[in-house]
């Protein structure tokens, strides 16, 4: 499984695939360093695109190919930082 960490003082977020037969579904996990707690962003099937990730000041930035998307899951804010989706496509 191949990982992809993106942090900052505070967070620190994982990114990874879990691949069943059909399909590979993605999930984004944030853990608060402070408290050393962990917790979900998102689950979904990006198709054949790929994510981008960024954090900017209180705000963590998802861009990302949402038109031909499946998202199971995903939070609006976690740890006090603002959850933004952005559309590649657009």
């Amino acid at each position: 499984m191949k990982v992809k960490v993106t942090e900052n003082n505070d967070i620190k977020i994982e990114r990874y695939t879990i691949s069943t037969i059909t399909s590979g579904h993605r999930f984004c996990d944030i853990t608060n360093k402070r408290w050393s707690k962990t917790d979900r962003i998102y689950e979904a099937d990006w198709g054949a695109g790929i994510d981008s990730l960024y954090i900017k000041n209180d705000s963590i930035i998802i861009m990302a190919d949402i038109e031909n998307a499946v998202i199971y899951d995903l939070a609006a804010k976690k740890f006090g930082y603002q959850i933004v989706l952005i559309d590649t496509h657009k």
